[in-house]
């Protein structure tokens, strides 16, 4: 029987490092992904990997952007609408919104088809540099939810 240990904080970090080669790129990616120099506002991608993490179920993920939210100003009022779509009219300006329903699309167990609507939203507040690294913060945030949850049921103990 192999040992196993006990996972906590970042099942991710974890099983990057079981795999050889893979922790250093993806920290690479993810610091190239979140530099200060990149067009979109921190606050924004904070807002779509929470929305992201609440989709997907990953309270480690959604604790630790919780904390780097409200470092990079997002208030607690909306970090609470990020639960509740029907708020985010009150809370959100129309491109939120729309990024907020980009990450709806890709998160969860939807078709992941875009709506022709939300094309056209997204289309009309963002540029196509903008659009790529919200898509990628999507993509990052679903495999940092989805890889670390399961990582929490099958390694470690």
């Amino acid at each position: 029987m192999k040992t196993r240990i006990k996972l906590s904080g970042a099942p991710l970090a974890y099983t990057l490092a079981l795999v050889e080669g893979t922790a250093d790129h993806y920290k690479a990616f993810g610091s190239a992904l979140w530099a200060d120099d990149q067009v979109v506002a921190p606050t924004l991608k904070e807002l779509v990997f929470l929305r992201s993490s609440i989709i997907n179920e990953c309270e480690t993920c959604k604790g630790g952007h919780v904390i780097s939210a409200r470092r990079r100003g997002v208030t607690d009022e909306q970090i609470a609408a990020l639960e509740t779509p029907d708020r985010w009219s009150d809370v959100f300006d129309e491109s939120t919104n729309a990024a907020l329903g980009l990450a709806d699309a890709l998160c969860g167990s939807s078709s992941h088809a875009l709506e022709t609507e939300l094309v056209e939203q997204l289309r009309a507040h963002f540029s196509e540099i903008e659009l790529a690294e919200l898509i990628l913060v999507c993509g990052q945030a679903n495999l940092n939810n989805r890889a670390g949850n399961a990582a929490k049921q099958l390694l470690g103990t």
